[in-house]
C-alpha cells in the first residue's frame, strides 16, 4: 500500500530528485516492502527470461523467489530465504529444475 503512495508522490509535479526522496522516505517507513520482476536479456539471438519475487521485512528478513527460462527451454527455479540471521536457500535436482533441494 505504501508502494502505491510513492507511485502517486512521483506522478506530482516536483523535482525527480523530490520525487525520489519522498518514495524513499515511504519504503524507510514500511515495515515490508514487496517487489515484483521481470528481466529480459537479449545477446544476439538469445534470450533470457526471468521473474520473481522479492519478499523483505523488519529484522533484515528476506525472501526470494527467482524463476529464469534459458534458450531451449532450461528452467531454473531457486528460493533463498532469511530470517535475518541465517540464510536458506534451494537449487534444482538433477535435471529436474522445477524439484527443490534445501541447502
Amino acid at each position: 500500500m505504501n508502494f502505491l503512495v510513492a507511485l502517486v508522490l512521483l506522478l506530482q509535479e516536483k523535482t525527480a530528485e523530490e520525487s525520489f526522496k519522498k518514495i524513499e522516505e515511504t519504503i524507510t517507513k514500511s515495515k515490508t516492502v514487496r517487489v515484483k520482476f521481470e528481466v529480459t536479456r537479449k545477446t544476439g539471438q538469445e534470450t533470457v527470461e526471468a521473474s520473481g519475487t522479492l519478499l523483505m521485512k523488519e529484522g533484515n528478513k528476506a525472501r526470494q523467489e527467482l524463476l529464469v527460462v534459458y534458450p531451449g527451454g532450461f528452467i531454473v527455479k531457486q528460493i533463498i530465504v532469511s530470517d535475518g540471521t541465517n540464510v536458506r536457500y534451494t537449487n534444482a535436482v538433477g535435471d529436474n529444475a522445477l524439484a527443490l533441494e534445501k541447502r
